[in-house]
């Protein structure tokens, strides 16, 4: 899969830096958004679509989009995902009415795709087959560590400059990382990889079971953990009368431990767990942990059920970004086969925000959340379930590439 004699762990740190970014850019409407509202207006409802629109794109085309990067190029859309976010997020900074903002997030979304898309197969074209599991669990570390970083620096920057200070920052900082990736020069596709068509592509990769099995573990997934992480700091600021700064750094905390997770994955995946065990397990401790989080327990043990959930929900990313090169049928496919993970993920971020606040909305209370969190929880205890009987029907090794 790759033609280096080693694996070239400068370029996968720039490619890394890449999503690390792209999250900061994702988690920043989490502890902007009282201060939006209170300056635009925007409702409940309505605020939930903008955390979750840019997400869009991904839940709709995701697939689509991964069978362009393996037709025309990785390391194409990645530099092009860059510059759009860059532009998208400066166009946000200057917004002055809802509707352009939600445009800026649109195009973020776009942005997002195209990165989250390239990077993890450009990242294991980097790796030599003994490295790739662990290239590509560091890569699932890319949204907690993005958003841990956003959540603790957001209120200190927005103190000083707003948060169109905020996002001009962001826009700056993408620009950096698209010179930084430049000048470490991905590789582009192997000169003795030929590109598939996209309808063979689409066959080949639909075909496999474990590519809709990873897409909807890491959908239902990701509707839990945005739902919580979004929300937290307005449940913090606007229902316990929380100083926005420590909502910030509590939401930091919460998000943070999720790079544990990812980490525990890795270490699962190198004691030869297989990828579906570590799914199914994950679906089961993210239920107890809901269960903690909307009971009537006091507030502190409640903030432990969050923390919980976003730990142990690591082990998920880890997991399914892990095994796509191993589910692809070939590398001409891994673009195909993550654009299943990388849509499942998006349904998730883009449908969880605005149920959750709808459910809030008509009920009066967080409380009533458990619900979906139990049924999310179990299909990914179910999805894990029939992954692990695939790989062990397979009766191969679920490492080797």
């Amino acid at each position: 899969m790759t033609d280096a004699r080693h694996t070239r762990w400068l370029t996968v740190a720039a490619l890394v830096l890449t999503g690390v970014v792209s999250a900061a850019q994702m988690f920043k409407y989490a502890p902007a958004l009282p201060l939006i509202r209170a300056e635009l207006g925007i409702g409940l409802v309505a605020g939930g679509w903008l955390i979750s629109l840019a997400n869009m794109l991904g839940a709709t085309v995701g697939v689509a989009a991964g069978l362009m990067a393996d037709r025309f190029g990785q390391r194409r859309m990645l530099l092009s995902g860059l510059l759009i976010f860059a532009l998208s997020t400066g166009l946000g900074a200057f917004a002055a009415s809802v509707p352009l903002l939600f445009v800026s997030r649109f195009f973020e979304g776009c942005g997002f795709l195209c990165i989250v898309i390239s990077a993890a197969s450009l990242i294991a074209r980097e790796c030599q087959p003994q490295d790739r599991s662990l290239a590509l669990t560091i890569w699932g570390c890319y949204n907690p560590i993005g958003g841990t970083l956003l959540l603790v620096a957001a209120p200190f920057v927005m103190q000083a400059v707003g948060w169109r200070g905020l996002w001009l920052a962001l826009s700056v900082l993408t620009l950096v990382t698209l010179l930084l990736v430049l000048l470490a020069r991905p590789r582009a596709r192997p000169s003795g990889l030929m590109p598939v068509a996209i309808s063979a592509n689409l066959r080949l990769a639909a075909a496999v079971p474990g590519s809709w099995l990873i897409g909807a573990s890491f959908g239902l997934y990701t509707l839990q953990y945005i739902v919580v992480m979004s929300w937290l700091p307005s449940v913090m600021v606007e229902t316990r009368h929380m100083p926005l700064g420590t909502a910030g750094l509590l939401t930091a905390l919460a998000v943070g431990v999720n790079i544990i997770g990812n980490l525990i994955a890795g270490w699962g995946l190198k004691q030869n767990i297989r990828h579906g065990v570590l799914i199914g397990a994950t679906g089961a401790l993210m239920a107890a942990s809901a269960a903690v989080i909307f009971s009537d327990l006091p507030d502190l043990w409640r903030y432990l059920g969050c923390i919980s959930l976003s730990l142990w929900g690591g082990m998920l990313p880890g997991s399914v970004l892990a095994s796509v090169p191993v589910l692809a049928p070939s590398p001409s496919q891994i673009g195909a086969v993550n654009g299943f993970a990388v849509q499942g993920s998006n349904i998730g971020l883009l449908l969880g925000p605005p149920i959750a606040g709808a459910i809030v909305a008509l009920t009066g209370t967080w409380n009533n959340l458990l619900l979906l969190f139990l049924v999310a929880s179990a299909a990914i205890m179910v999805a894990g379930m029939q992954l692990a009987r695939l790989e062990a029907r397979a009766n191969r090794d679920p490492h080797e590439a």
